[in-house]
């Protein structure tokens, strides 16, 4: 649990949804630290194209996402997530999509793209699927595994749900 809040203080994003995206990242062969990387490159490219960097600026506005919101803030990770997802599920995979990866998240990208393929409703789902699995957990359980176990493994115990690794 108290690798999750230290991820969550550095990505923006809440523990719980980490927790879900933990099993997501697990159903596609990626860490939670690698996904917690890729996203940082993600949102340092953001910045980037937020600040005036037309390099930057082109690759999002290839896919027709936004990086500020409507005061001219950076949005959070998990919305851009959320909307690269979306794009991705619609593009073809080959080298484009590859090279689009890439160029988003960093050399590391292409490990997402089966995460990303899902859509913004795929991860959604696999989240919750998650989040309903720890609700099953008795909280001392929970204290006393925290860290031995993977999500993917209690998911899979507490709904059933056959893991892909």
């Amino acid at each position: 649990a108290d690798a999750l809040d230290e991820m969550s203080e550095r990505t923006g994003i809440a523990a719980d949804k980490l927790a879900g995206l933990e099993y997501v990242a697990a159903q596609t062969g990626t860490s939670l630290q690698s996904l917690v990387e890729l996203l940082g490159r993600m949102t340092d490219k953001a910045s980037d194209a937020a600040n005036g960097s037309e390099r930057a600026a082109r690759v999002f506005k290839t896919m027709g996402i936004s990086v500020t919101d409507a005061n001219g803030a950076l949005r959070s990770q998990e919305e851009m997530l959320g909307d690269i997802a979306d794009k991705f599920k619609g593009y073809a995979d080959g080298s484009a999509k590859v090279a689009l990866a890439q160029e988003v998240f960093g050399r590391g990208g292409r490990q997402l793209i089966p995460l990303l393929n899902q859509g913004r409703e795929g991860l959604a789902a696999m989240t919750e699927l998650a989040a309903e699995a720890m609700k099953n957990i008795p909280f001392a359980v929970l204290l006393g595994f925290a860290d031995a176990l993977p999500l993917s493994f209690v998911v899979a115990r507490n709904t059933g749900a056959a893991s892909a690794r």
